[in-house]
């Protein structure tokens, strides 16, 4: 049989595996995408711990944080495994005022004080000769 007889499509070159010329591609892991909550309080602001309700506190094991409108406190409410509601309240502690420190500017005026004082007893040795005479610029004694 004669194969000028049909006609057979071009055939696009064939590629054999070739170990020198393998082309590398970049290394991709899979990385799944995980939807974290971000860290969130539960809790609002209350005229005394009376006003929070058992069902405003969170069941999910976290505390809510109740402040007081005041500031006079803070409350802090958790479920127990016995089903009751343990708080906490906290109560702000005043700063002790701090001494005041003295002036920056009054610290350098007395310092300032101090040196002219300590100036003025050293002047009068400045110019303490008596055998010569002081001449000035223009000859005279």
């Amino acid at each position: 049989m004669n194969n000028s007889q049909y006609w057979l499509p071009p055939q696009p070159p064939q590629q054999y595996y070739n170990p020198v010329q393998q082309t590398s591609q970049p290394y991709t892991s899979y990385q799944p995408s995980v939807n974290i909550a971000p860290n969130t309080l539960v809790g609002k602001m209350v005229n005394s711990e009376a006003d929070v309700a058992p069902n405003e506190v969170p069941m999910d094991g976290s505390a809510g944080i109740y402040p007081a409108r005041d500031f006079s406190a803070i409350y802090i409410k958790t479920w127990n495994k016995n089903g009751t509601i343990s708080t906490i309240k906290f109560i702000p502690e005043m700063a002790e005022t701090v001494s005041q420190e003295p002036n920056t500017n009054s610290v350098i005026l007395e310092r300032l004080d101090k040196l002219t004082s300590m100036v003025s007893k050293i002047k009068p040795y400045r110019n303490y000769n008596h055998n010569k005479k002081v001449v000035n610029d223009n000859g005279d004694a």
